[in-house]
């Protein structure tokens, strides 16, 4: 490989590296010379503590990061008193401020770098050591990284909320919550963080704080909201959160549901994974409506196929994805309950000309010809999965079914159809699933 490589060919080679985590090979990168050094050092430092796996490695990184910004002469003192050595580089000032190359922060990796560089005193000194160190630390964290684009806050410490203004995060694009115990945190970015525009809450203990609230309204340029959680009740944003998403463009959901929301006008992606569909989630389709949706998609339960036909009419012809996931291999879902498989079938044939990709539930016993108008209205599609959810009063589809259905999807040999079986467990239940793509 040559050394003489310009800057865009070596960003293109050091990409990769750092799409296939390869950490080795981006190290001895830097050996290749001063051209190389300073193409690398950006790839390395973009994420510095998602790398060290090992603690001697946490400890150099650590010599590396206190060279540059030693910690007061209090927090050593303290140190050594639990007779733990801090090692200092030989140089009064290094080549780069490395931690200008910092764009990803998340605690928990921090958390782990801290603890592997604790372990190097006596296990009963250890919590000691790691508190100290993670102020020490952060405090240097928050006052030097100045280009960070994205953290995950999973914790942080009441003390450093309390002390550190944040201002160097003035530049944040991404922010990713697990933790709603740190509110006093949000109050904090509402000061400095106008910029984001992906915010994701990933809690099984979600609060509508006006914390929260506040951060999301003083966003000028957020597109991507995402609101996860694994409990099986679903939880219900507040009428004044709610309005905070109003222009978004991107809004995925796990057991969350919005209120009072008459029109997404911005959104082009939706998607929900629902425990169960509660009467929040029917009523908020009902009434909200999404123009320009592009991409919609239902993971585990969904709304009334009735509900789901209205919604759909109300895209405007711009949904190009629809999917909605049939079954599970445990059990069929509770699907056998909706027999409006023919609405969807027509709102779709009529709402939809430009749909490409449509994943959805029918009985092949009843709704052929529904398919089939939809084959011809939709004239860009180019790919569907479908799954029976006809019963045939317990039996399992007689293999005929299946081949006539094959058969007459065929048009002209435009289509190409496979079908599988699927054998749900704990009960005495067989499906159909077949897969169409175009020619």
């Amino acid at each position: 490989m040559s050394p003489e490589l310009n800057h865009d060919c070596l960003r293109s080679i050091f990409e990769i590296f750092e799409y296939n985590y390869d950490q080795d090979t981006l190290f001895h990168c830097l050996l290749v010379n001063r051209s190389w050094c300073e193409s690398a050092i950006p790839y390395l430092w973009k994420d510095p503590f998602s790398i060290v796996r090992k603690r001697e490695n946490s400890r150099k990184l650590l010599t590396t990061i206190i060279s540059m910004f030693p910690f007061d002469k209090n927090m050593e003192e303290k140190l050594k008193s639990y007779e733990y050595e801090l090692i200092h580089l030989n140089y009064k000032q290094s080549f780069y401020n490395y931690l200008n190359f910092c764009r990803i922060f998340k605690f928990s990796e921090f958390y782990r770098f801290v603890d592997k560089c604790a372990r190097a005193v006596s296990s009963k000194d250890v919590g000691k050591v790691s508190s100290i160190l993670y102020f020490s630390v952060y405090k240097i964290i928050f006052e030097h990284c100045t280009e960070i684009r994205q953290i995950r806050l999973s914790d942080l410490p009441k003390m450093i909320i309390k002390n550190q203004n944040f201002n160097n995060l003035s530049n944040l694009h991404e922010l990713e919550i697990c933790n709603f115990t740190t509110v006093k945190f949000f109050e904090k970015l509402v000061h400095v963080c106008k910029k984001i525009k992906k915010i994701r809450i990933i809690t099984n203990a979600f609060k509508n704080s006006k914390e929260l609230v506040n951060l999301f309204k003083v966003q000028q340029n957020l597109k991507i909201v995402h609101f996860l959680n694994n409990l099986n009740q679903c939880q219900v944003l507040t009428e004044e959160l709610s309005t905070q998403i109003l222009s978004i463009e991107e809004l995925i959901m796990k057991n969350f549901m919005f209120e009072q929301i008459r029109t997404l006008s911005n959104l082009r992606r939706l998607e929900f994974t629902l425990s169960t569909c509660s009467p929040q989630t029917v009523a908020a389709f009902q009434n909200v409506s999404c123009p320009i949706l592009e991409v919609l998609k239902f993971y585990h339960d969904f709304p009334p196929l009735n509900i789901l036909a209205g919604f759909i009419e109300k895209t405007e012809g711009h949904l190009r994805y629809f999917y909605l996931e049939s079954c599970s291999s445990m059990y069929p879902h509770s699907i056998c309950q909706y027999s409006d498989t023919q609405l969807l079938l027509s709102s779709i044939s009529k709402s939809c000309p430009k749909i490409k990709s449509l994943t959805t539930i029918l009985n092949i016993t009843e709704d052929l010809n529904f398919l089939k108008y939809l084959l011809i209205s939709c004239n860009e599609l180019e790919s569907l999965t479908l799954t029976n959810i006809g019963y045939n009063h317990g039996k399992i589809i007689d293999e005929t079914i299946s081949k006539t259905l094959e058969n007459q999807l065929k048009i002209n040999g435009n289509w190409n159809v496979k079908h599988e079986m699927i054998q749900y467990q704990y009960i005495s239940y067989t499906s159909h699933r077949f897969f169409l793509e175009k020619a």
